[in-house]
């Protein structure tokens, strides 16, 4: 397909999703490594939590400041870098 102008971008951001609910405690493994906490979106019975209030993330871990029970929403939306071809 043919542009006008600059190439379209060569990397894009996507979206991978992981549902923990059925989960318990405060301790949870992820299933993508990810560097800070600003890199996910967490929520907990579909109310975002506070990055760095509510919860903290190293690699795969992620650990909440609250427990959660096996009857609440859970689930963790990722934003990662995905490459695509030009």
């Amino acid at each position: 397909m043919a542009y006008l102008g600059l190439s379209p971008a060569v990397q894009t951001t996507a979206m991978a999703y992981q549902d923990l609910t059925g989960g318990t405690g405060t301790s949870f493994t992820l299933d993508h490594p990810v560097g800070n906490a600003a890199e996910i979106e967490v929520f907990v019975n579909n109310v975002r939590q506070e990055p760095t209030v509510a919860y903290t993330v190293s690699g795969t871990s992620l650990s909440m400041t609250g427990s959660i029970v096996a009857t609440d929403d859970f689930y963790v939306n990722f934003q990662l870098d995905e490459k695509i071809a030009g």
